[in-house]
C-alpha cells in the first residue's frame, strides 16, 4: 500500500489536508501529513495538488513510484508572497 507524507521543504513540518493522488485514487494528507492509497502493481507515480500556500512545480511535489520506494515523501516548497484572491488565466 503507497503510504507516505507530505511535508514542507524549509522544517519538515506535516502539511495537512493536501489532496494527493495515483492517477486512480485520491486522497487527503491528515493532520500529521500522513496518507495511504490503495495498494495497486501498475502506480507508477504518485502526486500532491499542491494547495495555493505553496509552489506549484518545484521539486519534490511527485515521486516515481517505479523505483520501488516503500514510502513516499511529498516535499513541498512555502509560498513566500501574500497568496492572491481568484484566478488569472494568461
Amino acid at each position: 500500500m503507497p503510504a507516505g507524507r507530505v511535508i514542507d521543504r524549509e522544517d519538515g513540518s506535516p502539511v495537512a489536508d493536501v489532496i494527493v493522488s495515483d492517477g486512480r485514487a485520491v486522497t487527503r494528507s491528515r493532520d500529521d501529513g500522513a496518507f495511504t492509497l490503495p495498494d495497486r502493481s501498475d502506480v507508477e507515480f504518485v502526486w500532491a495538488c499542491v494547495p495555493s500556500s505553496h509552489r506549484a512545480l518545484e521539486p519534490g511535489w511527485f515521486v516515481d513510484r517505479r523505483a520501488g520506494a516503500p514510502t513516499v515523501e511529498l516535499v513541498l516548497t512555502r509560498r513566500d508572497e501574500p497568496v492572491a484572491d481568484g484566478c488569472r488565466f494568461v
